[in-house]
């Protein structure tokens, strides 16, 4: 699996315009999918670096970050949500399932989607119709979710933010190799 890379404010650009192209199916299916990528962007900017056998792990198809909704519940638990797009981001994922696991022509004025779309937003979002305003609010979210993924901002060990608290918690549970650590570390230091 491919390790994702950055977007620019062009590429979302030329996104949404993708997005208002489609058919209805087309535009629930594509805007979720380019939300879903643009969300592992953002995830993986915020966890610490990892090799390639541990990113196929997680972003692979049985990882915590290997699915749609679990990317959602993800963004949410790591803070960058909150609870209204949290339950936008589930909205649009159960629309686009609507029309990916129905084989009949649907539009976003079928019954079971259009109480989905209506759903989407409990704010007033005056546009003319049910199309237009999944296209709207899913344009929010992507630009939304890419705003928050423009700075690198990682989990870091405590290794890393506060090592010398870290060596003093090595030493103090191991403190056989208490002499080791405080060579290590002062070869480190000294770099």
């Amino acid at each position: 699996m491919p390790r994702r890379t950055s977007h620019t404010a062009e590429q979302i650009t030329a996104a949404v315009k993708e997005i208002q192209e489609q058919t209805d199916r087309g535009s629930a299916i594509v805007g979720a999918a380019m939300m879903d990528e643009m969300m592992a962007v953002v995830l993986q900017k915020r966890m610490s670096d990892m090799n390639r056998t541990h990113y196929d792990a997680f972003f692979g198809q049985n990882g915590p970050g290997g699915t749609f909704s679990n990317k959602i519940e993800l963004f949410y638990a790591f803070g960058l949500c909150n609870e209204t797009l949290y339950k936008a981001m589930h909205g649009i994922r159960a629309i686009r399932n609507k029309f990916a696991h129905r084989i009949e022509q649907l539009s976003f004025d079928d019954p079971s989607i259009a109480e989905l779309v209506d759903g989407l937003s409990a704010y007033g979002f005056d546009v003319p119709n049910r199309r237009q305003k999944f296209i709207g609010i899913l344009t929010i979210i992507l630009s939304l979710v890419f705003a928050t993924g423009v700075d690198d901002i990682r989990v870091k060990s405590i290794a890393e933010t506060h090592s010398e608290i870290y060596i003093g918690l090595l030493k103090r549970f191991f403190p056989e190799y208490a002499s080791i650590m405080d060579k290590v570390w002062k070869d480190y230091n000294a770099d």
